[in-house]
C-alpha cells in the first residue's frame, strides 16, 4: 500500500475569479449533499462573503456569491459558515460594533437569498454574536462565542423559539 500525499489527494483548486488579496478565502467552508459553501471574511475591506460550489459531474462549479444586503466594513461576514440541504446560515461577528449577527439563506432551485438577519436585543458590544453558526436539519443553533451560553434556535416553520 502507498502513502497518501498531500499531491496526490487534491481533487480540485477552487478559487473564485474576482478573489483578492487578504480576502481569507478558505477560512470558513462547510457542505451538505453536493454543494460547497467556502468563506472568505476579508473580502470587499472585511465586509465579506460566500462562495457558493456546486458539484457537477466530476468538478465543482461556482454557482453564486453571497453578500450581506446591509454589508458595512468590519462587518466580517463569513467568519463562521454552516449549511443543511437549502438553508445556510452565515455569521458576522462583526456587525454593530462587533455585537455580532447571523444571516439565514435560502436556495430556491439554483438561486440562494438572504431571508433574515439574526441579531440579539441589548447585545453589548465586542459579544461577537454570529462567531460560530450551525444548523441541524431544520432548526439554526447559535451561540457566542465569548463564552457565554445563551442558545437561541430557530425553526423554518414556527420562527425564533
Amino acid at each position: 500500500m502507498s502513502a497518501l500525499t498531500a499531491a496526490s489527494a487534491i481533487e480540485q483548486r477552487l478559487r473564485p475569479g474576482d478573489l483578492g488579496a487578504n480576502e481569507f478565502f478558505g477560512e470558513t467552508s462547510a457542505i451538505s449533499g453536493d454543494t460547497l459553501v467556502v468563506g472568505a471574511s476579508g473580502a470587499d475591506g472585511n465586509k465579506g462573503a460566500v462562495y457558493v460550489f456546486k458539484k457537477s459531474g466530476g468538478a465543482s462549479l461556482e454557482q453564486q456569491r453571497l453578500t450581506a444586503t446591509d454589508a458595512n466594513a468590519e462587518l466580517r461576514f463569513a467568519e463562521a459558515v454552516a449549511i443543511s440541504g437549502n438553508t445556510l446560515v452565515v455569521g458576522a461577528p462583526g456587525d454593530n460594533n462587533f455585537s455580532g449577527a447571523a444571516y439565514v439563506f435560502v436556495r430556491n432551485g439554483a438561486v440562494w437569498s438572504q431571508q433574515q438577519k439574526l441579531v440579539l436585543a441589548n447585545a453589548p458590544a465586542f459579544a461577537f454574536f454570529g462567531r460560530s453558526v450551525a444548523v441541524v436539519h431544520r432548526s439554526l443553533a447559535r451561540h457566542f462565542a465569548a463564552g457565554l451560553s445563551r442558545l437561541l434556535c430557530v425553526d423554518q416553520s414556527k420562527g425564533l423559539s
